[in-house]
């Protein structure tokens, strides 16, 4: 009987961790957004100090809130034909969601967005039968007739020696690998920079891989790189009286964030790896462990601003899509169909 009870339980968090859930983050570069924002702030930190007030005086209260990441106490909405709509697909590690994946693609395709973007650890040469590369040929093919799509590797691709294998199934349904790339698109609205960065196992012998330790030497060259390669775009656009929405990098790895920001040249980045810290619980616990972060990490999973610095940017962090990698259950943490809506600057049309 007990062992029928665990079960059970067993079954019923494995069912409630394996739907997929679609958050929709709104980046809001407009001077109302950003006025919003900071009244925002400015009730959230009245809000925090009354409750510590509280708690002096021997009251109970509700503990704080989080203002570490991005306000999403409050309904947002912007008009969908004033923004950039981007729908990421993070972590996807040939997972399985519906026959073909159609549960996944009708998903994407109710979003409706202006391009879709694949940020890394998509194959994965770990599950079992044809599953690695069977389950992502559904996948693309279910939304390649959607919108652009677009790719970048994560280090589940480069474990698997079967990188360039990946990057042809990619490019031969009519997606771009856009890794040390910067490409200007056109989109609804006008144009934007989109850039992307391999993941660093790409520099790393097998012996390293199997470490699992980046050369992070090498790594940062890549981003200055890739830095001189938007720089140069966005310079050349602004000479043919071509105005850049917004610049977008799409990079597997969140913990050099840092690095991203100091390039100094890209407004927002999406990233994956973390699988949402593995376990969350409500907004105390937003991830207890991350690779390459280690323990409740400072990057879990959402959507991150930094506008309060002088170039202002935000970073979005998909809790990724495997519910079965790694075997460690997720509990509190749904996979994820993340969608973005950027609301350019004014000054950007």
């Amino acid at each position: 009987m007990k062992k029928f009870v665990v079960f059970t339980l067993m079954l019923a968090l494995f069912a409630s961790c394996s739907s997929v859930v679609v958050p929709n983050y709104i980046v809001d570069y407009s001077d109302k957004g950003r006025e919003e924002r900071r009244l925002e702030e400015e009730r959230i930190a009245a809000e925090k100090a009354e409750k510590r007030k509280a708690r002096m005086q021997g009251y109970s209260d509700e503990g704080e809130s989080d203002v570490s990441q991005y306000i999403a106490k409050k309904e947002i909405k912007v008009d969908r034909d004033k923004c950039i709509r981007i729908v990421q697909i993070s972590d996807f590690h040939s997972a399985m969601f519906g026959s073909n994946e159609d549960t996944l693609i009708q998903k994407i395709k109710d979003a409706s967005p202006d391009l879709i973007v694949l940020t890394g650890d998509i194959f994965d040469f770990e599950t079992k039968y044809a599953r690695p590369v069977e389950h992502v040929r559904y996948l693309i093919d279910g939304i390649k007739d959607i919108a652009p799509f677009y790719y970048v590797s994560g280090n589940h691709e480069f474990y698997a020696y079967h990188e360039e294998e990946f990057n042809y199934i990619i490019t031969d349904r009519g997606g771009i690998v856009i890794e040390g790339k910067a490409l200007a698109l056109t989109v609804p609205l006008g144009k934007i920079i989109l850039a992307g960065l391999p993941d660093p196992f790409i520099d790393l012998s097998i012996e390293e891989r199997r470490k699992a330790k980046d050369n992070k030497e090498k790594y940062l060259e890549r981003i200055s790189a890739l830095k001189s390669e938007t720089e140069a775009l966005q310079q050349k656009m602004a000479l043919a009286g071509e105005k850049v929405l917004c610049t977008v990098l799409l990079a597997h790895r969140p913990e050099y964030i840092d690095d991203y920001k100091k390039a100094g040249c890209f407004d927002l980045v999406l990233s994956g790896h973390t699988h949402g810290g593995l376990w969350k619980f409500g907004k105390i616990i937003k991830g207890v462990y991350a690779p390459n972060q280690g323990f409740f990490p400072k990057y879990a999973g959402g959507l991150y601003e930094f506008f309060d610095e002088e170039k202002p940017s935000a970073l979005v962090i998909s809790r990724g899509l495997s519910y079965q990698k790694p075997a460690i259950p997720r509990i509190g943490n749904n996979p994820e169909l993340v969608v973005i809506d950027i609301v350019p600057h004014e000054s950007r049309f």
